[in-house]
C-alpha cells in the first residue's frame, strides 16, 4: 500500500519534477504535488493547502531556492524543506542550511532522496511533538486538561507505584478498555510487549532505566487491543516533576502501524535489490550454462516463491527442448521429474512466448496429459504455471517456467522479476555456450591426439595385464581345486581302514565330488555373473543347517591342519531364500581361506545370528579365525579379482585371487552384503560377516 505524501515543489523543469515523483513512487510513496515557479505562487500554495514537505530547486529563472526558503520560514510551518539542485555548490549548500533548509542533495544523486525525506518527516514529527510538550508545560492546568482530553494521541500518566493515575479518551480507542477500567490498575493492564520485560512487576526501575538520565525517552512497542489485533506504537516517556521532584511518568503513545508497514515495504524493496545483486554475482561466477541456470533459480526463489521451476533451451539443430536445470522446492531435479517441457507442444503458449510476452496457465487441469504427468510425479499441487520467454537478439531461444499452487503467487512484481531475470539469463547462457564452443574447437585436435595416444597406451597395458593375469591364474588355479581333492583322498584312505563306515564316507565323498564340480565352474559362473546370464535358483532353507552340514564335512580337514574348527548356531530358525549351491560356495570360500591362513594350534569359529539394519531383518553368519589378519591398506582391495594380500603371498598358499570376488558377487546378487574386520595383528586374525535378507512369511 502506497504512503500518500503531499509535496509543494518549487521547480521550473517539468521533466525534473516528473523524475522526482517517479523516484518517490518507486520508494513506496503516493506523491500529491503542486509545482510553483514564483514567489506569489508559493505564498498562495502555502496558504491554501497543508503540505507534508517542501522540495525546492536552488536556481530558477524567476525564482530561487533562498527566496522559497524565506517565504517558507515566514509561514511558520513545521514541515521539512529540502533543496534538490543540479548546480548548488558547497558554499551555497551551507548558506541554504543556515537559512533554514533541513537538507540538500544533488539531482544526479537521488539515492539519498528517500532516506532524507523519511528522516526529515520523522524529525518534523518529533519537532511538532516537542513543541506541543513545551506548550503544555507553560499552559494552565485547565488548558493542559483540555489538551489532555482532546489529544488524538493516547496519553497515560503512570504513578511511581506502577499504577495508572490517568489516561485520555484516545487510550480507550487504542486499547478497547474504558478509562474507569484502567485508572488505579497496574500498568500491565496495557498489553504492551515491552512491559513483559520488567522483572517481578518492579516497573519504576524499569521505566527509570528506559528514561536513563534523559527527561524523555522514545521507543517503539507492540500493543494488543482488547479484541486481539496488534498495533505498533511510538511511545514517548517523560518524567513529571513537582517542585523539583518526580511524581509520575507520562507516556504518549502514537499509532505508527501504517508507518511500520511502509518501512516493511521499503525493507522488502531493499532485500529485493540485494537478492537480485546476489543473482547477478552468482551468474557472473558460474561458467557453464547449467551452473548459471542453477544459480539463478536457486537465488530467485527468495523473490518468487515457486514450488517447481526450470529453464529449457530449444536446441538449434534438432529444434527440440533441452532442460538446463530444474528445482523442486530447494532440490535439483532431472528432466524425468520436470514435466513442463511439454509446454513446447502447446501452440497457444509458444505463440505468445515467441512474441516476447509471458504466459500464465492458471489451471493445469485444462491440459489433461500434463495433469496426468503431474499426478504421476507427485506434483498434483502444481495448478498454475508462469511461462517466461528467453529472448536473444530477437529470437526465442528457450523458456523459463515457474509452478505454484495458485495464480496469486505470480503478481505483477513477480512477473517483472522473472522477466528481468530471463533477459539476464538469455545473454549469460548464450555467452557461456559461445565460450564453451570456442574452447572446444581450440582444444579439439589436441584432445583427439591425447585420446588416441591414451587408447593405444591403455590397450597395451590391458594386454600386459591380461597376459600377467593369465600366467598367474594358470599357475595358481589349483588353489580352488586342491581342497576338495585332498578331502576325497583322506576319505578314500579312511574308507580303506574303516570299511564299516562305507555309507558315511561315500556320502562325504559324493558331496566333495559335487563341490569339485562347482569349483571348476567358478570361472564360468563369474563370467555369467558379469554378463547377467546367471539364473538364481532360490529356495527357502535354514542357514543353521547349511553351516552344520558344511562344517561337519570339513572337521577332518581342520584336524589334519591341527586347527580347532567349531560353530555356534543361533537357537532361532534363520530362514532365508537364496540359491543353496551358491551359498555353499560362498561358505566354502571363506572357511577354506580361514583353514589355509590360520597357523597350527589356531581356532576358527563360525556363528549364526539375526540382525536388523534400517528396519530390515537379515540372517547372518560370521567366520572368525586367529590367523595373521589383514592390514588396513589391503581391506579396500580384498574383493578385487586376482588380488592376493601379503598373508597369501607370504604363506605361499596357492590361489587364484578369485574366491572373495566370487563370494561378494554372489552375495550382492542376493541383495545381501559381506563385511570384513581385521586389525592386521598376528594372532587376532580376521572376521568375515555375511548377511542375507531374512525370509518374510
Amino acid at each position: 500500500m502506497s504512503n500518500p505524501l503531499r509535496i509543494l515543489l518549487a521547480e521550473d523543469s517539468e521533466d525534473d519534477a516528473l523524475l522526482l515523483m517517479r523516484h518517490l513512487r518507486k520508494g513506496g510513496y503516493d506523491p500529491i504535488y503542486r509545482q510553483v515557479e514564483s514567489a506569489s505562487a508559493m505564498r498562495a500554495a502555502l496558504e491554501e493547502n497543508d503540505w507534508d514537505i517542501v522540495i525546492s530547486d536552488y536556481q530558477m529563472p524567476q525564482f530561487s531556492g533562498l527566496d522559497a526558503l524565506s517565504i517558507f520560514s515566514k509561514s511558520g510551518l513545521e514541515i521539512p524543506f529540502i533543496v534538490v539542485s543540479g548546480t548548488i555548490g558547497e558554499e551555497l549548500a551551507v548558506e541554504a542550511m543556515r537559512a533554514g533548509a533541513h537538507d540538500y542533495l544533488m539531482k544526479d544523486n537521488l539515492a539519498r532522496l528517500l532516506p532524507a525525506i523519511q528522516r526529515e518527516l520523522r524529525e518534523a514529527h518529533i519537532r511538532r511533538d516537542r513543541k506541543k510538550s513545551e506548550q503544555t508545560l507553560i499552559e494552565s492546568e485547565q488548558q493542559y486538561r483540555i489538551l489532555f482530553e482532546s489529544s488524538p494521541e493516547a496519553i497515560v500518566i503512570i504513578g511511581l507505584n506502577g499504577e495508572i493515575i490517568d489516561c485520555n479518551p484516545a487510550v480507550e480507542s487504542l486499547t478497547g478498555l474504558k478509562r474507569y477500567e484502567l485508572i488505579s490498575q497496574p500498568v500491565t493492564t496495557l498489553d504492551l510487549d515491552l512491559l513483559k520485560k520488567a522483572a517481578n512487576d518492579d516497573y519504576l526501575p524499569y521505566f527509570t532505566n528506559l528514561l536513563s538520565d534523559q527527561k524523555t525517552a522514545r521507543f517503539e512497542a507492540k500493543l494488543r487491543h482488547l479484541h486481539g489485533d496488534t498495533r505498533w506504537l511510538e511511545i514517548h516517556l517523560a518524567n513529571l516533576n513537582r517542585e523539583g521532584k518526580q511524581w509520575a511518568i507520562q507516556a504518549i503513545m502514537r499509532d505508527i502501524t501504517e508507518r511500520k508497514s511502509t518501512e516493511e515495504v521499503l525493507q522488502n524493496f531493499a532485500e529485493r535489490l540485494t537478492i537480485l545483486h546476489e543473482v547477478d554475482k552468482a551468474i557472473l561466477s558460474a561458467r557453464s550454462a547449467e551452473k548459471i541456470t542453477q544459480a539463478a533459480l536457486h537465488h530467485v526463489r527468495m523473490l518468487i516463491p515457486y514450488l517447481v521451476a526450470g529453464v529449457t533451451i530449444i536446441d538449434s539443430e534438432t529444434n527440440e527442448p533441452d532442460l538446463l536445470a530444474a528445482y523442486h522446492n530447494e532440490n535439483l531435479i532431472d528432466e524425468t521429474g520436470f514435466p513442463f517441457n511439454m509446454i513446447y507442444e502447446i501452440p497457444e503458449v509458444m505463440s505468445v512466448l515467441e512474441n516476447s510476452a509471458p504466459f500464465i496457465i492458471e489451471d493445469t487441469a485444462a491440459h489433461p496429459r500434463m495433469r496426468a504427468h503431474l499426478h504421476e510425479l507427485g506434483l498434483e499441487n502444481i495448478n498454475t504455471l508462469l511461462n517466461i520467454p528467453l529472448i536473444f537478439q530477437g529470437e526465442l531461444i528457450g523458456f523459463m517456467i515457474f509452478g505454484a499452487e495458485n495464480a496469486t503467487v505470480f503478481g505483477g512484481e513477480q512477473i517483472d522479476i522473472a522477466y528481468e531475470l530471463a533477459l539476464q539469463l538469455a545473454i549469460a547462457i548464450q555467452q557461456a555456450r559461445l565460450h564453451e564452443a570456442i574452447a572446444y574447437h581450440a582444444i579439439e585436435l589436441e584432445v583427439r591426439v591425447e585420446e588416441r595416444t591414451a587408447e593405444l597406451q591403455a590397450a597395451n597395458e590391458r594386454l600386459v595385464a591380461l597376459s600377467r593375469a593369465k600366467d598367474e591364474f594358470v599357475s595358481n588355479v589349483s588353489h580352488e581345486l586342491r581342497t576338495p581333492l585332498t578331502s576325497l583322498l583322506m576319505r578314500q584312505n579312511l574308507l580303506a581302514r574303516t570299511p564299516e563306515n562305507l555309507t558315511k564316507h561315500l556320502k562325504v565323498m559324493d558331496r566333495e565330488t559335487m563341490r569339485l564340480k562347482y569349483m571348476l565352474e567358478d570361472l564360468l559362473r563369474l563370467s555369467r555373473l558379469d554378463q547377467g546370464r546367471t539364473q538364481l535358483e532360490p529356495i527357502r532353507f535354514d542357514l543353521n543347517n547349511l553351516i552344520v552340514q558344511y562344517l561337519e564335512d570339513r572337521m577332518l580337514l581342520a584336524q589334519e591342519n591341527k586347527l580347532n574348527l567349531s560353530y555356534e548356531c543361533s537357537e532361532s530358525i534363520l530362514t532365508t531364500q537364496a540359491d543353496y549351491g551358491l551359498m555353499e560356495q560362498v561358505l566354502g570360500i571363506l572357511v577354506n581361506n580361514a583353514i589355509n591362513y590360520t597357523p597350527e594350534g589356531g581356532s576358527i569359529v563360525v556363528r549364526t545370528f539375526k540382525r536388523v539394519e534400517s528396519e530390515e531383518a537379515f540372517v547372518c553368519f560370521s567366520i572368525r579365525d586367529t590367523g595373521p589378519g589383514i592390514t588396513e591398506d589391503e581391506l579396500s582391495q580384498l574383493f578385487e579379482r586376482f588380488y592376493r594380500g601379503k598373508a597369501g603371498r607370504k604363506s605361499q598358499v596357492p590361489g587364484t585371487g578369485l574366491g572373495l570376488a566370487i563370494a561378494k558377487e554372489v552375495i550382492d546378487r542376493h541383495n545381501g552384503h559381506i563385511h570384513v574386520e581385521s586389525e592386521g595383528i598376528e594372532g587376532k586374525g580376521t572376521t568375515f560377516t555375511v548377511c542375507l535378507p531374512a525370509y518374510a512369511r
